[in-house]
Parts: structure tokens; C-alpha cells; sequence
């Protein structure tokens, strides 16, 4: 078996942004799955929209959904749980787009980017579920 020649010093220079970028991209992706781009770290998260307070509890869960022209689709991601941190019950059915500004905050502060597509649903203890919303 014989040895090959030695790279040159500009075929090296040549070499290693491809090997580099090799190795990074073998990196992001593992077992089939993209890694995450975002810092999201999960947790409880208080935000305020037009002066009330939420808690904003974001946490793996399952998949949500997104409607396209194609019909509904699954949406990854972790979950947005908003409830009213003090002054009120709980959030009504018809309060959809208030918890969705509050479930956009909530993701940011977690250090996630927000799925606008993903559809909210309200649940009897009065909080509004984004699964999926944050990624």
C-alpha cells in the first residue's frame, strides 16, 4: 500500500473549508432530524400584553397543527400553555388573539421563535394551548 503525496500548503487552504463545513453540517443533522436552530429554554415565562399578566409555560409536547391549502399539517415544536397570571379567572374562548400575543412573548423570552401558524385551542381551566408554537 502506498502512502499519498502530501497536500500543498494552498491545497490544504483549499481543503479545509470544505472539511469544516463536513463536519458542521454532520453536526445538525442526527438521525434524520434537523437539530433546533433557537436557544429555547422551557419554562414558565411571565409576560404582559396591554397591561394584564400572563404566564406563559412553554414545554415539549406534541406536535401541533397548521392548516395549508394542502390541508392540516403537523407543526413541531414545543407547547405554549397561557393562563392569567393574577385578576382573572381564566381566559375566555373568545380571547384567541390576546393569548396568542402573550404565547408570541412567552416563546421570545424563552429564547424560541413563535409559529404563527400554529392553531390555538382553549381548554376548560380557562388557558389557551399552542402545541407546536414554539420552536
Amino acid at each position: 500500500m502506498t502512502r499519498p503525496a502530501p497536500l500543498s500548503e494552498t491545497a490544504r487552504a483549499r481543503c479545509l473549508p470544505a472539511a469544516a463545513a463536513a463536519v458542521l453540517l454532520s453536526g445538525c443533522v442526527a438521525g434524520g432530524t434537523a437539530a433546533p436552530l433557537s436557544r429555547l429554554v422551557p419554562g414558565e415565562y411571565q409576560v404582559s400584553v396591554g397591561g394584564d399578566a400572563f404566564w406563559g409555560d412553554v414545554r415539549p409536547g406534541a406536535p401541533g397543527i397548521e392548516l395549508t391549502a394542502g390541508g392540516a399539517r403537523p407543526v413541531p415544536g414545543h407547547e405554549i400553555r397561557i393562563r392569567p397570571y393574577a385578576g382573572f379567572s381564566g381566559l375566555g374562548g373568545d380571547a384567541g388573539a390576546l393569548a396568542k400575543k402573550a404565547a408570541r412573548l412567552a416563546c421570545q423570552e424563552a429564547g424560541g421563535r413563535f409559529n404563527e401558524t400554529a392553531i390555538g385551542a382553549h381548554d376548560r381551566a380557562g388557558a389557551w394551548i399552542f402545541r407546536g408554537g414554539c420552536a
